[in-house]
This record gives C-alpha cells, structure tokens and sequence, in this order.
C-alpha cells in the first residue's frame, strides 16, 4: 500500500513538472496548471476572463494545457492576421476542427472536407440577397404574433424570450413546418436548448462520459432527424435543398442537420439578445430613433417611387379600407414597413446593422483553433514588462506609468523574443479578450459605439469590413452562417423597436 502511493504521489508529481514547465525548445511562456488535467477546469470555470488574466501575466504568446493538449494563445496584432490569413498548408484550419466535427455532430471528418467545397456552395446559393429576403419576409410573418405577446406582457425575460423567438422562427423557415409537427415545436427547441448550453463542454477534451444531459439531447435531436428524413418531411424546404447539392452521403445528413441547426442558432439567439440589451438601454435612445427614422426614410422612397395617381375619393375610400384593417389587427405591421424592415436588415451599411455588428464585437465569446501544419512556426513577439488589460504590446506607450523610463531600458523592453511552435500544435485566439484591446479598437473598447471605425491595425482582407471584428471568423474561413443566422436576427430587432414605440 505504501510502495502504491508512493508511486502514485511520483507519477503526479511527474505529471505536474510535466504541466507546468516551460518547454525548452519552443519558449512559449505555459500557464501551470494541475496533473492530468492540466487548465481544464479553470478555462471551464472562468472561460474568457480567465485568458485575460494569463494574458495579463504571461503576455500576448502563452500555451494552456487540456488534458493532454497545448494550446497556444497569440493576442499580437500582426500575429492575428496570420493566423486568419496564412495558407493552409502553414496554418491550417481543416485538422483543427476535424476532431470537432466527429466529437460534436458526430459527422464524420472524411465525409465533411471530401464533400465541403460543394456543401459550401449549396450553402451559398441558398442566402443570396434574393432569398434572404424571402427569409426576411417569412421571419417577420412567424415573429409578429410573438412579439405581440411581449408587448401584451410589459416585461419579459429578455435572453429566454430571444432564445425562443430565434428557434420558433428561424428553425421553421430553414426546416419546415412539418419537422416541427411531427415532433412538436417545444420539445425540439427544450433539446436543442440542453444540446446548445453544454456545446463548449462537449466539443472540449471532457469526456461525454460526464455529460449524460448532452448525450441525451444529442440523441433525441438525432432520432427526429432520422424520422423527418424517413417521413420526408424536409422535401421543399431550404434544408432539404441544402441537403440534395451537399453531395454528402445519406447516412450522414442527421449529423449535417444538427450542425446546420446549430450553426442557425448559436450565433443569431446572442446576437439579437445583446442588440435589444444594448439598445433598449435609457442612453441609447438616440441609437433607437435613428433606426426607425431610417426605417421611415426607406418608407418615404417607396412612396415617392409609386407617385400614386388617385382622385380624392380613392384615396378617401384607400384610407377608409386601411383603418378598417388596423382595427381588425391592431398589432400588425403593414406590407410596406415589412418590406422596409427587411430591406434595412440586408443593408450592411444601415445603422441597425452597425449595432448589431458592435453588439457582436462587445459579446463574442467564442474561441478559434487552429493547427500548425508546416514544420514549424516562428513567432517574433515583442517583450514587455507591463501588460495592462487591453494594451497592445508592440505599442511603447501602452505602459500604464506616466514616467518615462530611459532609453536603453526602453529598449530592452521592446526587444523581440522568437518563439518556436512545432507541427500540429493547436493555435487559439480569443475574439472577445481581442476586441477589447485598445490596439484593435482605440476609442474607448469596451464603450457601445456603432459610429467607431472598423477594427485597427489587421492586414487588408484580414475579416469581414465593419467592426464585427472577428466575430465572424477571418481570411478564406469567414463563418457565412454566422453572417446570415445574424442577418436574419435583424428584422425581428426592427419590429421590436416598432411594436414597442
């Protein structure tokens, strides 16, 4: 018994050196963490404020442990755009989310990158401008009655509601109405609510071992994908063309189904909830009223381009037919300001959708990976001794000193360190810890400004224009469901604002 802890306390011990020492041959600074697990449980208990804090004391390069993998965080600007931008072949994307795909969907990676070109443009094809509109239209129609309910209520709970009106609405234009009928609306939405809440933790190293909630919900949204499939409950719907141009093989499509459900949801449920938070604030009113006088603005051109041409009393008995009908629906919004609504939301360059895009950048909790797939990688990382929250350092006056220190010492401050990561380590950045460094975003980064300029100091090309960040992903990789499940959030945002005036 006492030779068996002994050998346990030096296997721990070995494990714990192992951990917590800084490699030799790549410099990377490593966060200690404890045996076997390494910084699991406290990446899991702090999530983005935890990076913060190890970028606080490690710097802008430093490696976590998870169960056996190292991670390494870069937050250096110039580092960030290679990370976004290099070619597959040096920094590569596939492999990183190779494991993710199997782990979460359970959709085989073979299947995913043989068939992801052609899945990719059959995604593309179904959110040009035209159709998203047609989806714009359908949204409005699904969210009307619901909204009415929040308005009769007076007060609801906002991220609950938003969770509910996302799924109730989005998930039936993309899946139909029929998937729904057959397994009923609120069990769906409770499964993939279980299913959506434990997503981080389930695509981590943790074992599903420990996630029998997950499990279950994975395997119930799983069995109605295979009975809707069976029935042929997705022919006609967006899914269903989705599914017959994706070239995958049949046996995967509930896996596939599951990802797009995800990918629908995920994005758009936050998006609209910190939109209306932001907005709906005393001291964003100003934000409120320039929508909706945008929105009236887009009304007036309708009007203007159809220059009606009706004597008084058509237009006398127009009016009269008008009043009638608000009578009958009191809460509803007319074709005209639908048709508005959804024009306003495909307009990048509208103000709304500059909110939404700053309520992006200010809450994206989300972490990106990749692996290195050249021979090595060499990070040139200028050395600081100071590192405040949101500084940059490569920037000498990021030092939160008033004082000046000499230059010789200003210097040996500044002086570049070359680390050295090797093949198939695992890159990670953190958009939220990014967008609110104030070199990315030097006016105030954790303010709520539509009216900021896009992000600072990223190569050309480096993400989507506007100051989303990289809240959508970067380079070849930018995430287009992300974009549309965000674009589709935009017109339940302006009907609130409408029913709620």
């Amino acid at each position: 018994m006492i030779t068996a802890g002994i050998w346990l306390f030096a296997g721990a011990l070995c494990l714990f050196v192992f951990y917590n020492l800084q490699s030799p041959q790549t410099g990377v600074p490593v966060v200690p963490g404890v045996p076997v697990l390494g910084n699991v449980l406290a990446l899991g208990r702090g999530g983005v404020a935890y990076i913060s804090q190890c970028r606080q004391r490690f710097g802008d390069v430093f490696a976590l442990h998870l169960l056996g993998q190292r991670m390494v965080f870069i937050f250096e600007i110039g580092m960030l755009s290679m990370f976004l931008k290099a070619p597959e072949e040096s920094i590569s994307f596939k492999p990183a989310v190779e494991q993710f795909t199997e782990r979460v969907y359970g959709l085989p990676s073979r299947h995913l990158f043989a068939h992801h070109e052609c899945l990719l443009t059959a995604l593309r094809h179904l959110l040009v401008p035209d159709k998203l509109g047609v989806m714009g239209q359908q949204l409005l129609t699904l969210a009307q009655p619901r909204l009415r309910v929040w308005c009769q209520q007076g007060k609801v709970e906002l991220w609950e509601s938003c969770q509910q009106l996302v799924f109730d609405c989005a998930a039936q234009v993309l899946f139909g109405t029929r998937f729904f009928q057959r397994h009923g609306l609120t069990d769906v939405r409770q499964s993939f609510l279980v299913f959506e809440e434990q997503f981080e933790v389930a695509a981590s190293p943790v074992p599903h071992l420990l996630l029998p909630k997950f499990r279950k919900a994975k395997h119930q949204l799983l069995s109605m994908f295979k009975a809707s499939l069976a029935a042929g409950d997705f022919k006609g719907t967006m899914v269903g063309q989705l599914l017959a141009g994706c070239g995958l093989p049949p046996g995967t499509w509930p896996n596939l189904l599951l990802a797009v459900m995800w990918a629908s949801q995920a994005n758009s449920m936050p998006a609209l909830f910190w939109s209306l938070a932001f907005l709906l604030l005393p001291d964003q009113a100003a934000a409120r009223n320039r929508i909706l006088a945008d929105l009236q603005d887009i009304l007036q051109q309708h009007k203007s381009q159809q220059q009606p041409q009706q004597a008084a009393s058509g237009q006398q008995a127009e009016l009269g037919l008008q009043q009638q009908q608000q009578q009958q629906q009191p809460s509803s919004v007319d074709a005209a300001t639908t048709a508005a609504m959804i024009q306003l939301a495909q307009d990048k360059r509208s103000y709304v959708s500059k909110c939404v895009a700053e309520a992006i950048r200010l809450r994206t909790h989300s972490i990106a990976v990749r692996f290195v797939a050249a021979d090595s990688l060499i990070l040139n990382v200028q050395t600081t001794s100071n590192l405040g929250h949101g500084s940059s350092t490569t920037s000498s006056s990021s030092s939160s000193s008033s004082k000046q220190p000499p230059p010789q010492q200003r210097q040996q401050k500044q002086r570049q360190k070359c680390l050295h990561v090797p093949k198939r380590s695992t890159l990670a950045i953190c958009p939220f810890e990014s967008h609110h460094d104030a070199g990315l975003y030097p006016d105030d980064a954790w303010r709520f400004n539509p009216d900021r300029p896009g992000v600072q100091g990223l190569e050309p090309g480096t993400v989507v224009p506007g100051t989303a960040g990289m809240g959508f992903g970067g380079g070849f990789w930018r995430n287009g469901a992300c974009t549309a499940g965000a674009a589709c959030s935009v017109p339940a945002l302006h009907h609130t604002q409408l029913i709620g005036q």
